[in-house]
This record gives structure tokens, sequence and C-alpha cells, in this order.
């Protein structure tokens, strides 16, 4: 990193801020520091805007991003970070909607944060959190009947063909509508 004195000194404040948070243990890595991170709850931009504000200079979380994926193993971490930060966000949406609001822009805003905060413990664990999609099932019982009619109209009227019943369906399309026009 010869040469990029902003990405060393990044670099040298996200060994600092692991060690802090793990209170000195000698082996804290970059990698377990942001998984902690963000099963806390936190993204990978508000440790961009921490190294930021302590710095003095403008870290972009892609440069965080970049470092961190680059370590070893990282990847795999990472994913299973965010798997478990899914209960964190669902956790911050239940308090956004118990929050104390006072007016009707204070309730938009934390319906707008819980809604949010749903969706990013959905996105981390859509197995826990997502919506379930179900089979939509339609039965249309005025066909049922008429294809019992059909079937059973031989017995009721003694014929030996099967009755020719039909019947309009009850909302057409205007391309379905067929009108006869006589000769006046």
């Amino acid at each position: 990193m010869a040469g990029q004195p902003k990405r060393r000194a990044m670099r040298e404040e996200l060994e600092r801020l692991a060690r802090e948070y793990f209170e000195g243990d000698p082996v804290p890595t970059i990698v377990q520091y942001v998984a902690c991170r963000l099963e806390d709850g936190d993204t990978i931009a508000s440790i961009a805007k921490e190294i930021t504000a302590t710095l003095g200079f403008d870290v972009p979380r892609q440069w965080v991003s970049e470092y961190v994926h680059d370590q070893e193993g990282a990847a795999d971490v990472v994913r299973t970070a965010r798997a478990r930060a899914s209960h964190s966000w669902a956790e911050k949406a239940i308090g956004a909607v118990e929050a104390q609001v006072h007016d009707s822009v204070e309730v938009a805003q934390m319906n707008h944060k819980a809604r949010t905060y749903m969706r990013m413990a959905e996105a981390a664990d859509a197995g826990t959190y997502a919506q379930q999609k179900g089979a939509n099932v339609s039965i249309s019982i005025t066909s049922l009947h008429l294809d019992a009619l059909r079937h059973a109209g031989s017995r009721v009227t003694g014929g030996t063909e099967p009755a020719q019943i039909s019947a309009q369906p009850t909302l057409a399309l205007p391309s379905q509508v067929v009108t006869t026009q006589g000769d006046s």
C-alpha cells in the first residue's frame, strides 16, 4: 500500500477499532471485527462513516468492503454475519414500532424505518423473515355446476347425447363479446 496513505490510514484505523472492540485480545482480525459489527446491526457504510469522522477525510464504503473481502475466508464470515444480523434488524423494527411519537410526521417516519428494517431482515434471512408465497387457488362454482349438468344431462333428459349446456362468462372482455346482427 505504498503510495496510498489514505487507504493505509483506513487499514490502521480498522485495526485500532478491532483491538478496541475486543478489548486488547491479542489476535482480533478485521474480519472478526466487521462480522461482529454486522451481527450487531451495523453496516459497512456505518463503519466507513465512523472511520471518516476519526481520520478527517472521506473513507468510502467501497474501500472498507474491498479491504475486508480481500482477507482470507471473509466472504463466508460476512455472509454468515449478515444472516445473524437479521435478528438485530427485526429487533430494530420492533423498536421503531414501539417508539413514542407525537405527530403524524413521526408516525410516518417510524413506519418507514420499521419497514426498512424488516426489508433488511428479509434480505439477510429470507427463510425466517420473508413473507412466504403460497399458491393461489381459484374455484369457479358456476363452472363446476355447468360441468356437473353436462355429465348428468343424459340421465336427467333421458337422451343418449350429452346435454349441450353453455353459459356466457359473467365478465367478458370486449374482445370476447360476439353480437349477431339480423337483417332489418
